[in-house]
């Protein structure tokens, strides 16, 4: 089981250490539109923003999915950034990041798969060469 630490759970926004940027995500499940909307906010040591962004992806996804694909996204926007501490409102989403046994890395990546489907024509079949929204997931499992 994946080890709660201190200020899990916490209702307050905190400073991050110094040194270190805050980036908070979370997601929003528009359920009449089959949409989401995700939002990130980077935040320095003095509690400044110094980024931000919002996607917005099509697709019907769950409430937990899209918080994963949210984080997903800020990692990769932030890609190459040291001493970020992310923080989102989705506990169980945290803990199963925390712990790999909990985590369920390919129902991940066939739920984004079978989500671009509806933009592919016909049926594709990659032995090699993946596209880049498949291997990008994949890729991000491993680390």
């Amino acid at each position: 089981m994946a080890e709660v630490s201190s200020g899990d759970g916490a209702v307050r926004w905190s400073l991050p250490e110094r040194g270190r940027l805050k980036v908070n995500v979370d997601a929003a499940v528009f359920s009449g539109k089959q949409e989401i909307g995700v939002g990130i906010v980077v935040r320095d040591c003095s509690g400044k923003i110094i980024q931000a962004r919002h996607i917005n992806l099509l697709g019907s996804f769950s409430p937990r999915h899209a918080e994963i694909i949210g984080i997903r996204e800020a990692l990769s926007w932030l890609k190459g950034s040291d001493h970020l501490v992310i923080e989102s409102d989705a506990m169980e989403v945290i803990l199963e990041l925390r712990n790999r046994d909990l985590a369920e890395p390919d129902l991940l990546a066939a739920h984004i798969l079978a989500q671009k489907a509806r933009y592919l024509s016909g049926h594709q079949e990659w032995f090699n060469n993946f596209s880049e929204f498949l291997t990008s997931v994949t890729v991000s499992d491993l680390i």
